[in-house]
């Protein structure tokens, strides 16, 4: 067995990393469900089209906020997610969430634009 540097020892949470990775796919879970969500009750409850457009742009341009942040602090992210400060495996970790969160920017943009140049209550029915 080899020595490992006192920082090494430190072993990364499993969930922590496990959300680290997944922390642009459940934005945009977020996002979804928030646009979605208030674009039925807006249509149906309240049969107000402008509620729906201000939620849809406003659940996107908060998510993509959010995404820029996560992306541009990922060290950070990864240190409050609870990933070790010093391993081998902690680069490939930081790119894998880097790039499923820059897919999932994609997909948060793609929601938020196709709603918006659709007639969101015509889209529910």
């Amino acid at each position: 067995m080899t020595s490992l540097h006192k920082d090494e020892r430190r072993l990364a949470s499993t969930v922590g990393t496990l959300i680290f990775i997944a922390f642009g796919l459940l934005l945009w879970a977020a996002q979804f469900l928030v646009a979605y969500g208030v674009n039925t009750l807006a249509c149906k409850v309240w049969q107000s089209q402008w509620w729906s457009g201000a939620a849809i742009s406003t659940a996107t341009i908060v998510a993509v906020a959010v995404m820029a942040a996560y992306v541009m602090h990922t060290d950070r992210a990864a240190s409050l997610f609870g990933l070790p400060l010093v391993t081998a495996r902690r680069e490939g970790l930081l790119t894998t969430g880097r790039v499923v969160a820059l897919l999932a920017t994609l997909a948060i943009l793609w929601t938020g634009i196709s709603m918006a140049f659709i007639d969101s209550c015509v889209q529910g029915r």
